[in-house]
């Protein structure tokens, strides 16, 4: 209800296709009605994750099941997969969200110990390996991002490059 602010279903519908619009109009596309249908569907995909899952009042639960509270906190982040391109890409197209997902990651690390690899509903799978968040802070931090605390970061990185992580192996 606090979401909707008691709009009905075609206001919110509206709402969001104007959001959307908004931000598909970053990108000026030249080509053939196909080749920019194409573009602008990749850019929507590149657009739907991460997104914050913190709830209306700023609170969100953690990776230790702890609540926290904050201004926002992302989530759904492949970073095993989106650290090449994607991440990188939202540096130029969405760079309003950085920050903000430095600062998830952070404080992801600090709840469990480790930098994410592929939070989902803020909780790490341990589905992957290595440490792809490294190189997304590192991108984001020489790029001028520094809405971040980049000493705490670096406490992170060296953390989380330094010690295993508890899901994985070492033989």
């Amino acid at each position: 209800a606090k979401e909707s602010a008691k709009k009905s279903f075609n206001d919110v519908r509206d709402d969001a296709r104007a959001a959307w619009n908004k931000l598909l109009s970053r990108f000026t596309v030249k080509g053939t009605a196909k080749e920019r249908s194409l573009f602008y569907t990749a850019l929507y995909h590149t657009a739907v994750q991460p997104h914050d899952i913190t709830d209306v009042d700023g609170r969100y639960r953690g990776a230790d099941d702890k609540i926290y509270q904050t201004k926002v906190h992302y989530s759904e982040m492949s970073l095993w997969d989106t650290y090449r391109a994607s991440h990188p890409f939202y540096t130029l197209a969405f760079p309003e969200l950085v920050d903000g997902f430095i600062n998830t990651l952070i404080a992801q690390s600090r709840q469990q110990g480790y930098l994410p690899i592929w939070p989902l509903r803020g909780q790490e799978t341990d589905c992957m390996i290595g440490n792809p968040a490294v190189s997304v802070i590192a991108d984001a931090y020489l790029k001028g991002f520094r809405g971040f605390d980049a000493e705490t970061a670096w406490t992170e990185i060296v953390k989380s490059l330094e010690n295993p992580r508890p899901n994985s192996r070492v033989d």
